[in-house]
């Protein structure tokens, strides 16, 4: 029982540390970001390393975390396993098991990293098919890119009014012909419209965000906009 007991908290430990791994890469971007500012307060060291940074690195995506988590848990499996933990590995059977669960775990980090991506690359394309509405003023077909349950509570005037008027950012950000940064988190997704966001992001942690933040929901294989959005300020 007591070696069942170690072996559970190294698996545990093991996945832990995978997710600190993934959010401390963020800390040291912080680090180096608030070393640029010391100048201004010492005090971005630390808000660069303790919170901008691991912000940030979480905000790209929870998806990323959960997958640097089972990255963590796979390590430190195998590691067991490596070890005979589960048995004498010098046995051939056990040497065939440990390849085909090596094999396995790397198969589903595999297809996780796909979806990850193909969440993306759909999160662009339905964002530039809505610019395209927006650019023609078919504002009916732009309205259709909207939720099911947004459409059932704001009418095809109201959306004119309270999103395409000029100057706003579903509008503003369809202007110039852009990559859009995007994060996605399992059927939640949300698109940075404007430039300067995707260079904050691209650049500096230290810089905060103070544009909008446009959230989407997948609806049957499909993303929409669910109508929400934050503005981030100084």
């Amino acid at each position: 029982m007591q070696l069942v007991l170690k072996i559970i908290f190294k698996i545990i430990l093991g996945t832990v540390l995978g997710a600190l791994f993934f959010l401390g890469l963020g800390s040291i971007k912080g680090f180096f970001d608030g070393l640029l500012l010391i100048g201004v307060s010492p005090m971005y060291i630390l808000a660069g390393v303790f919170f901008l940074g691991p912000w940030y690195a979480s905000w790209l995506g929870g998806d990323l975390i959960l997958l640097s988590a089972f990255i963590g848990l796979a390590i430190a499996f195998l590691k067991q396993f490596r070890q005979g933990v589960f048995g004498e590995f010098s046995f051939e059977p056990v040497q065939k098991a440990f390849k085909l669960t090596s094999l396995i775990l790397l198969l589903i980090i595999a297809f996780w990293v796909f979806i990850k991506i193909q969440n993306i690359v759909q999160v662009h394309s339905r964002y530039f098919a809505f610019c395209i509405s927006v650019r023609k003023s078919d504002y009916r077909s732009a309205y259709a890119y909207f939720s099911e349950e947004y459409r059932n509570t704001t009418s095809l005037n109201q959306f004119i009014q309270d999103k395409l008027q000029p100057g706003f950012p579903y509008v503003t950000g369809c202007n110039p012909e852009t990559v859009k940064f995007a994060s996605s988190f399992g059927n939640n997704a949300s698109i940075l419209p404007y430039e300067t966001y995707q260079s904050a992001l691209a650049t500096s942690f230290a810089k905060f965000p103070v544009e909008p933040e446009l959230f989407m929901q997948k609806i049957n294989g499909e993303w929409y906009f669910t109508g929400e959005e934050i503005w981030y300020r100084d």
